[in-house]
């Protein structure tokens, strides 16, 4: 995966000691909606808040106001569902362009469907 820091990196761990037990395998898709999520905490600190075992409080994360932040926020949900491809949530990424989004985009959407 592509961290576009250290701070990227040790949030995404961060999250998934705080959402992930030991004894779970988790899903790939929850796995990839944390590794975008956590590369959008740096700026808005609301999205620890909305991560806790076992799941993501997406309502809560609707007060992020940046429209390139929220687009990244749509595809983490996207990616949670597993009967949907994330065409709409990824087009509005890439709208952006934003080339740190793009890459992190493309590779939480690399993880959850090809490894």
């Amino acid at each position: 995966m592509y961290f576009k820091n250290a701070r990227h990196k040790e949030l995404f761990r961060s999250f998934y000691k705080k959402a992930v037990l030991d004894s779970d395998s988790p899903e790939k898709c929850f796995i990839a909606s944390l590794y975008i999520l956590s590369s959008l905490a740096e700026d808005h600190p609301i999205v620890g808040k909305s991560i806790k075992q076992g799941s993501i409080n997406f309502n809560l994360l609707r007060k992020i106001n940046s429209e390139s932040a929220y687009a990244l926020v749509q595809l983490a949900r996207d990616l949670l569902n597993p009967y949907y491809w994330p065409c709409a949530s990824f087009f509005h990424i890439l709208k952006s362009q934003d080339t740190d989004n793009n890459r992190i985009a493309i590779s939480a959407i690399r993880y959850r469907f090809l490894f």
